[in-house]
């Protein structure tokens, strides 16, 4: 796969190495920043493992306007990751059809979405993963999520604590 809307560099960070990720505009990807900052203690192959994997991730959410667009809803973010999961599964052969050959059939707008999918899997050059590879993806995904789900936490009730926001708006934040 190949980054085409963001920039990996490696850089030094406190006499470790580390990485950072910019956006199409060129500005750095907090959270990206924050996820290698959290990955202290591992070698540096599964370093390198983590970070290409979560920056191809993010790649993918700005091919797929999740990032970089107007705010989406939390179901249109599911759905990219389920998608991202069947791409990294069957890269351009992604199939979104229900049954078994001559049976198979699309439910409704199931057949434009996979035209779009298998576009999107040939634009970032994504290949279905080897057996062996999906322990350390999901791994390095899961982790990355969980971060991504801590700090919307955190922002949440620095809103509530620290900014006097109304509870009810608070709550109701995707």
């Amino acid at each position: 796969m190949a980054l085409v809307h963001v920039r990996k560099e490696e850089v030094n960070e406190y006499g470790r190495p580390s990485w950072r990720l910019t956006d199409p505009s060129g500005v750095y990807i907090s959270v990206f920043s924050e996820f290698c900052h959290r990955l202290k203690g591992l070698r540096y192959a599964t370093l390198l493992r983590y970070t290409t994997v979560v920056a191809r991730f993010i790649d993918y959410l700005y091919e797929v306007k999740v990032l970089g667009a107007a705010p989406v809803s939390r179901s249109v973010v599911n759905d990219a990751i389920n998608y991202y999961l069947e791409l990294l599964r069957s890269g351009e052969h992604v199939s979104l059809t229900i049954g078994k050959r001559e049976r198979a059939r699309y439910a409704e707008g199931d057949e434009a979405r996979e035209a779009a999918l298998r576009s999107v899997a040939r634009r970032l050059k994504i290949e279905p993963l080897a057996a062996g590879s999906w322990a350390n993806t999901i791994a390095a995904l899961n982790h990355f999520l969980r971060l991504c789900a801590m700090l919307e936490t955190e922002a949440k009730e620095m809103a509530l604590n620290r900014g006097g926001m109304d509870p009810t708006l608070v709550a109701n934040a995707a």
